[in-house]
């Protein structure tokens, strides 16, 4: 789920929109399927109420104030899975203190997952962070699933969220001229630096699928 949080964006974007919404707490849309947007809303002037079977509405009291999640899937793409993402979205709300303490870490989602690619991601997407750090974490585990699924957008979209630290110019000239391009060179060159030590370890960027390629082939 990739929220708003550009005010005059949301602004923006609700004026195209038929419905008139008002008091949004969030709103954000999946970048993965099942595509749909997602709207929260406190204490709306209006009654949201589902027009057809596409869309999900609630309505509900939390201390004294009303709560409306209202979604609206992608109309070129429904799917009915996106009801249910909304149905446990909408009973997942706690407004207790310690609502997160029963919730699994991305760790423990990450390894429930474990070769459900796809699943891993949309997990790890969906789940609630807070502050840079987590974010962070987020992104490199998010982009660890999606590695595996490249290429595709989701991928590319990740890849250019992660920081690239600047590299040094001796470096990187170092790199040009020593580095070797072609798979078949690549696995020789291996091979031969290889056999010169008992013990070889390869140290591999989770992100980029190309590195683990030589060591699965």
């Amino acid at each position: 789920m990739q929220y708003e949080q550009n005010r005059d964006s949301l602004q923006k974007h609700l004026r195209k929109k038929e419905r008139k919404y008002d008091n949004i707490l969030a709103y954000g849309k999946t970048i993965v399927p099942p595509y749909y947007e997602l709207y929260i809303m406190l204490n709306p002037d209006k009654i949201f109420e589902a027009k057809n079977e596409k869309e999900f509405a609630r309505d509900t009291l939390i201390s004294n104030k009303r709560l409306v999640i209202f979604c609206q899937p992608n109309k070129k793409s429904f799917s009915t899975s996106s009801k249910s993402d909304c149905r446990r979205i909408f009973r997942s709300i706690s407004t207790d203190k310690k609502y997160r303490d029963g919730m699994p870490s991305m760790f423990n989602l990450a390894k429930r997952s474990e070769n459900r690619y796809y699943q891993g991601l949309k997990a790890i997407l969906d789940y609630p962070v807070k502050g840079r750090n987590e974010e962070f974490l987020q992104l490199q585990m998010a982009l660890n699933f999606a590695s595996f699924l490249a290429p595709a957008p989701i991928y590319n979209k990740l890849l250019n969220k992660f920081p690239t630290p600047p590299v040094n110019d001796s470096l990187e000239q170092v790199i040009k001229s020593e580095s070797i391009h072609g798979y078949k060179k690549t696995e020789q060159q291996v091979f031969r630096e290889a056999k010169k030590h008992p013990l070889v370890m390869f140290n591999e960027n989770h992100f980029y699928p190309n590195h683990r390629k030589i060591l699965i082939s």
